[in-house]
């Protein structure tokens, strides 16, 4: 009994949101990168809608892990009724709460406790990814 209660306990704790493919959009935006533009989604959820309450905003990017660019935001936003972790993939939008960071993914990564999805970059992720020092972006929605 002591051994189920453990794994029940386990289960419970360790969930998470493998992917964001069933999030409902909330608004479209822009990412201006230089001249360029790339476009995306941010979703219906209580960190999604304190994302918007931010822009249009320019963030300073720079890379972490060869894998993601990152900019660290002035508020915190909202998590509450959000996964435990989220496991991203190329062109996914998320925050992470312990550093309270945007991060915009450009390569797949790993299932990460204290991730958040809040949208996704539907077009242009390869302006991102191509970046190989610190750049400005500008988010507005549409």
């Amino acid at each position: 009994m002591k051994k189920l209660m453990l794994i029940l306990a386990f289960i419970m704790d360790t969930s998470y949101y493998a992917g964001a493919e069933t999030m409902d959009k909330l608004a479209d935006i822009e990412i201006i990168i230089g001249d360029k533009k790339a476009e995306g989604i941010i979703y219906n959820t209580n960190a999604g809608k304190d994302f918007l309450k931010l822009l249009p905003q320019n963030f300073n990017m720079e890379d972490f892990n060869s894998t993601e660019k990152i900019s660290y935001l002035k508020n915190k936003l909202d998590i509450s009724n959000m996964p435990s972790s989220f496991d991203p993939s190329t062109g996914d939008i998320a925050y992470y709460g312990p550093w309270g960071n945007l991060c915009i993914f450009y390569k797949d990564f790993r299932l990460s406790q204290s991730l958040y999805p809040i949208g996704k970059v539907t077009k242009g992720i390869e302006l991102l990814s191509e970046k190989t020092s610190d750049f400005q972006i500008t988010i507005k929605t549409k």
